[in-house]
Parts: structure tokens; C-alpha cells; sequence
């Protein structure tokens, strides 16, 4: 029967931790008690993807959820930016037009390389015949 996840660590040791959790919009702000830095995570519906981690010199240690909500809303405060709805409309088009340049440079590379292999061929090909 073969295993999801395979190691050679034979030490079971069991460990517990308490992480506090505080919200705001989107934003899932995580404090593990066995570390001095604050996940930051972008939620939406089923998903969490990693954003940063708040790691700032004299930060204090988190004991309850009330402090950490407060901290979280000062560094929501200072380092969101909230745009309207059509400023995000507009940025994407401009995204899709960067993408679809990059994909025509690389297809524009994929040619020439091409046309440079099969001149670089013939030419050996000449130089061998001669």
C-alpha cells in the first residue's frame, strides 16, 4: 500500500499550538503562538493564498484577539490601498495585452531560432559536401 507522504524521521513527537486568527475584508491575519510573525493570507470562498509576513522589530506578543485585532487594523490602515471596482476593469485589459505581447515575442524567438537552425544546418551541410 503505497503512502501519501513518505519520511525517515522515526521521532513521533507530538506537538500543540494555539493559532489566533483575525479577519478584515479578504485579508486572514494568522499568528501562530510558537512564532513572533503574523501570516498575512488573501481568502476567498475555498481558497487562502499566501500574501506576506508582518515580521516588524518590537512587535508585541499577541495574547489575545483583541490585541491582534488592533494591530491588524493599524497595518490594514497603512498598507491597503483601496481602488474603485473600474480601476481594477482597467488594469486587467492592460495585464491580457502584456501577456499576449510576451506570447508573440516568444513565438517571434521560436521562428527565428528555427530559421537560424536550419540555415546553421545548411550551411554545414554545404561545408561538408565541399
Amino acid at each position: 500500500m503505497s503512502k501519501m507522504i513518505k519520511t525517515t524521521d522515526t521521532d513521533i513527537k507530538i506537538e500543540e499550538s494555539i493559532i489566533l486568527v483575525v479577519e478584515i475584508g479578504t485579508l486572514s491575519f494568522e499568528i501562530d503562538e510558537r512564532y513572533p510573525w503574523i501570516d498575512v493570507y488573501l481568502t476567498g470562498g475555498e481558497s487562502k493564498e499566501f500574501v506576506t509576513q508582518i515580521d516588524e522589530e518590537n512587535m508585541p506578543v499577541f495574547v489575545e484577539h483583541e490585541e491582534l485585532k488592533i494591530y491588524c487594523l493599524n497595518w490594514y490602515f497603512n498598507n491597503v490601498e483601496i481602488i474603485a471596482s473600474e480601476d481594477i476593469e482597467r488594469t486587467a485589459p492592460e495585464v491580457l495585452v502584456q501577456e499576449q505581447s510576451i506570447k508573440d515575442i516568444l513565438s517571434e524567438v521560436s521562428t527565428l531560432l528555427i530559421t537560424a537552425s536550419s540555415i546553421t544546418r545548411k550551411a554545414l551541410e554545404n561545408n561538408f559536401n565541399d
